[in-house]
């Protein structure tokens, strides 16, 4: 049988003060500490169940609270800097056509570079609406709908690069 550990009117101080060590002696962060916490939480659950006893000593630690962390703002790219990036790739040169699909398709779906890596020529549905299906994490697919620019510069692309071709689904979309 575990025996509990002593109990008294200042675990929970005592507590306290582990947790602010961390953050301003050890210099680690809150989330750091939120975990410390929890992992203290989850075992002093288990001496309630275990030693009813000390009950109230058990839910004075329970009750400190986790700390909030402020969730970091997604940056998004000015018009301008995005202009800048798809003015980029020389159109005079069938590389360049391609980079420039490439990073429309990037940035109109949302989608990780490995996802366009994959994307095999049967994934692209240029009908309307035009949709790409994509193969995520975990082999999750999902279609996405693509906006009348990028879906113009794929059709544009898959036309040049003879990629329209009846039997050739299986061949990636980009090489």
């Amino acid at each position: 049988m575990l025996v509990a550990p002593r109990c008294g009117a200042e675990d929970d101080a005592f507590i306290v003060g582990f947790l602010e060590w961390l953050e301003l002696e050890r210099h680690n962060g809150i989330s750091t500490r939120n975990q410390r916490l929890a992992c203290i939480h989850g075992f002093y659950r288990y001496l309630q169940t275990e030693d009813p006893e000390h009950l109230y000593a058990f839910q004075k630690i329970l009750s400190i609270p986790i700390k909030k962390t402020r969730q970091p703002s997604v940056q998004h790219l000015a018009p301008d800097a995005l202009k800048c990036i798809l003015a980029q790739p020389d159109l005079t040169q069938t590389r360049g056509r391609r980079d420039l699909t490439i990073l429309s398709v990037l940035f109109d779906t949302g989608t990780r570079v490995q996802e366009v890596v994959d994307l095999k020529i049967r994934d692209v549905r240029l009908d309307s609406p035009p949709v790409l299906t994509l193969t995520g994490k975990g082999g999750k697919s999902r279609q996405v709908p693509l906006m009348v620019n990028t879906e113009a510069l794929l059709r544009q692309y898959m036309n040049e690069a003879g990629l329209l071709q009846k039997g050739k689904g299986d061949h990636p979309l980009f090489f």
